[in-house]
């Protein structure tokens, strides 16, 4: 399989953690069905121009960031707009 991979461009490493990525979101919605006292959150501030993605990505490091400050704030955000949605 990691031959495979590795043929066709993609590397163990990045399959690994692209994989492990994808996983959090369904995670969040089951432990905030698990735990529904607390909130879960979940973080995806998108494909981020990094070593990682060999600087593919949409947007720079610092407005990747954002996100993270702003859900301290408590309210719910998608693409960095407040959503009704929680």
């Amino acid at each position: 399989m990691e031959d495979k991979l590795e043929c066709n461009g993609y590397h163990m490493a990045m399959s690994a953690y692209k994989i492990s990525k994808a996983t959090l979101y369904p995670y969040t919605r089951k432990l905030a069905e698990k735990f529904s006292k607390f909130r879960a959150n979940y973080i995806h501030p998108g494909n981020v121009k990094t070593d990682i993605t060999g600087n593919t990505g949409d947007m720079y490091p610092d407005e990747g960031a954002r996100a993270r400050v702003m859900l301290a704030s408590g309210s719910f955000f998608d693409v960095m707009e407040i959503s009704s949605f929680i």
